[in-house]
């Protein structure tokens, strides 16, 4: 996968905002992340977070994201995303991802 060089963006401060006020007001439907948080004690390191891929268009934004979290066996993330369909997932199961 692709990894850009630390990078602060507007859009990354607004989530981990927004992820952080979730963890704090134990906000468990609105992320996966908070629900982690919790079940297992960790803590994030917000500081050293960064942008791993950068796509302008929402949908092509939401379909990479749905990629990444079904490619990843131990993803935090929930993987009922819908812009993911079934059929990639099945093909997922005979791909290797570096």
């Amino acid at each position: 996968m692709p990894v850009l060089p630390p990078l602060r963006t507007p859009m990354l401060e607004t989530r981990q905002k927004e992820h952080k006020a979730d963890i704090k007001n134990k906000q468990f439907d609105k992320s996966s992340l908070t629900q982690h948080t919790f079940d297992l004690n960790h803590r994030m390191d917000w500081d050293n977070s960064k942008v791993l891929e950068f796509e302008s268009n929402y949908y092509t934004r939401r379909f990479i994201e749905s990629f990444h979290i079904n490619s990843d066996k131990d993803t935090v993330n929930d993987k009922r995303l819908d812009l993911f369909p079934d059929i990639y997932r099945f093909m997922l199961q005979y791909i290797i991802i570096f």
